[in-house]
């Protein structure tokens, strides 16, 4: 399934715009399945994910602008070019937003950055289980990866190749 936006920001996949919800009509839910974006996108929801997914960035650069990906469910990242120049970026709190015990972020390749230059940006906030951070890049100016301590489960980060960077 192949990831576009329009003008205005709006998600589509294969062609078709993804529904507006949320009580601020700020988020879209991006069904379970494989992602695979073919050009620049820039978007202005919230993007949601309540199903597994797996995104390749196949070099190209999917700009939340001031939202951020909200993990309710497993999302892995991938990055096949050859020049692994693929990216997820956001000027939001946070890039990845990891949001309850099985919402695992797994990043193989590609990088995920967070541009908020004040303190509080996170390029990946693990609210509850964690991250499993197997390669490509993960570039902040605030926090790259923060792991929020929950009394009910244990959290983990698993660091594989990877390249940790902060403005």
């Amino acid at each position: 399934k192949v990831i576009t936006a329009d003008a205005s920001g709006l998600v589509y996949v294969d062609g078709v715009a993804l529904e507006i919800t949320g009580y601020s009509n700020n988020r879209v839910i991006l069904p379970e399945g494989e992602y695979r974006l073919t050009s620049n996108i820039s978007t202005t929801y919230l993007i949601w994910i309540d199903d597994e997914a797996v995104l390749d960035l196949n070099g190209y650069t999917w700009d939340l602008n001031d939202y951020l990906i909200n993990l309710n469910a497993p999302l892995s990242v991938y990055d096949t070019s050859t020049d692994k120049t693929g990216k997820i970026t956001s000027n939001s709190t946070a890039t990845i937003w990891i949001d309850n015990e099985v919402a695992v972020f797994s990043l193989y390749s590609g990088t995920v950055e967070n541009t908020k230059s004040t303190t509080g940006g996170y390029a990946i906030y693990a609210s509850w289980v964690g991250a499993n951070l197997y390669g490509g890049k993960v570039i902040s100016y605030g926090y790259a990866v923060a792991l929020n301590n929950s009394p009910i489960i244990d959290q983990k980060l698993t660091l594989g190749d990877l390249v940790l960077e902060s403005g």
